[in-house]
């Protein structure tokens, strides 16, 4: 067992405290039955009282895992210890929570029972892994906003502890509202299309949240890995995207309703629908990643080292740019057209933009930047300026600052990429400065 994981048991598992966690429980559940109590009983009350002790207060203790080690001082000791990443990790993600573990236990036996005896076994066994994974995926994903944010300040303040549990909390909320509206018959539909399979709904959503746990798990455990000295090779990353492309052109058949997806073919939603889950995981892992001016320069030096593990974001472009290419050729093939090359072009060329953007933005001389102006740039690229040149009545140059089709049709790819190759220059330029820490002194008096 891990080392980590038996601490916390000894610490929070005590005699008095489960006593205190089962009595209210079984206290609650007796009120919750009574006949003036709630609708469904024991069931209902089950269901709330899992979702407040395991998914809010569980998901808290998570956030604080590593980040009250930190502000504790005991974080490096830890890193230090012969404690493996495997076990640290076992132990960061269930350890801190354990004490509302038990009680979520208590709760899913409570639901378990309650549902099989009005719904059968089968309903009662799904429910319970839904809640049980749901539990899981909170915490993990607080786990993994925390390890994101260490790597990229070492300090941690009580705001971002708090943002950590948000994370969690907004991932169990999107599974947890799906669930419901899917039992409540709100959606309308029977079964959905994922790879010509005809899946219940509840079914596909319980396995979608069981990839998100496993994924988040192997997130967690690569963060672990780093902050442990371990260097983290691109394949799991890689494996990840390839996930993410299947997963998402799955639903290639139940979304060719949509306009933008209504010109292509079935192999063509497919390959567009795996070129925007790429090109969107590019963006997150922007947001995500620390840029490493060191790093960026090692790259200008043609480093190997650095070559062989390349950022997440550039590994998801360049899968993208991959998806990219198969998609113009099918599409040409097929139309005998330039328009969806020329898109996918242009599209490509401003995501290279913004990388270099966020690049130059965290390559400043002092080495102190931040995101903050690559993202006000990108709002006024995305939001502020297409809408001043729409009011204005400016619709055809549109592809200026956004991937759509342009007259002639190069017009936007060419666009795309001046603008790519202006903001990668400006970016080695910066790149190319010396690094200066000191700081000018106030002229005295």
């Amino acid at each position: 067992m891990s080392p980590e994981l038996l601490r916390n048991i000894w610490l929070q598992l005590t005699p008095r405290r489960m006593l205190l966690m089962t009595g209210a429980l079984v206290l609650a559940f007796f009120v919750a039955a009574l006949p003036g109590g709630l609708s469904e009983g024991p069931v209902l009350a089950a269901r709330g009282l899992y979702v407040l002790i395991v998914i809010v207060f569980g998901t808290r203790a998570t956030a604080l895992a590593i980040a009250g080690e930190i502000r504790g001082r005991t974080w490096d000791g830890q890193r230090l210890s012969a404690i493996g990443p495997a076990a640290m990790t076992l132990g960061k993600l269930l350890g801190p929570p354990i004490y509302f573990w038990y009680g979520g236990i208590l709760c899913l036996a409570t639901l378990a029972v309650g549902t099989a005896a009005k719904t059968g076994l089968v309903a009662a066994a799904t429910e319970t892994v839904f809640y049980l994974l749901l539990g899981i995926c909170a915490e993990a994903a607080a786990l993994l906003a925390s390890l994101a944010a260490i790597r990229r300040h070492r300090t941690i303040s009580g705001s971002l502890v708090f943002f950590f549990q948000c994370a969690g909390l907004a991932v169990a909320m999107v599974f947890g509202a799906c669930w419901l509206l899917l039992g409540l018959g709100t959606v309308g539909v029977q079964s959905f299309s994922w790879w010509g399979l005809a899946l219940e709904p509840r079914n596909l959503l319980l396995m979608s949240l069981g990839a998100c746990v496993f994924w988040l798990i192997i997130g967690c455990y690569r963060g672990i890995r780093r902050e442990l000295g371990f260097e983290n090779g691109p394949l799991v990353w890689l494996s990840f995207l390839v996930f993410v492309g299947a997963y998402a052109s799955g639903f290639g058949s139940l979304l060719a309703g949509l306009a933008v997806l209504s010109r292509f073919d079935g192999l063509g939603r497919t390959l567009a629908l795996t070129l925007a889950a790429l090109v969107a995981s590019t963006y997150v892992m922007m947001l995500i990643e620390p840029k490493d001016r060191n790093r960026y320069r090692a790259i200008m030096r043609g480093s190997r080292r650095v070559l062989i593990a390349p950022d997440a974001f550039l590994m998801s472009y360049l899968a993208s740019a991959i998806a990219g290419i198969v998609l113009s050729i099918h599409e040409f093939q097929i139309q005998t057209s330039w328009a969806v090359p020329a898109l996918v072009a242009a599209l490509l060329g401003l995501v290279v933009r913004d990388m270099a953007i966020f690049i130059t933005a965290h390559a400043r001389p002092r080495g102190d930047g931040t995101d903050g102006s690559a993202i006000a740039i990108l709002i006024l690229s995305y939001l502020v300026f297409p809408a001043i040149a729409a009011g204005l009545g400016l619709e055809r140059v549109l592809f200026v600052f956004y991937p759509v089709p342009s007259v002639p049709f190069w017009l936007g790819a060419t666009v795309a990429w001046v603008e790519a190759s202006a903001a990668v220059t400006v970016a080695i330029a910066r790149l190319s400065l010396p690094i200066n820490f000191s700081r000018e002194k106030a002229a005295p008096a």
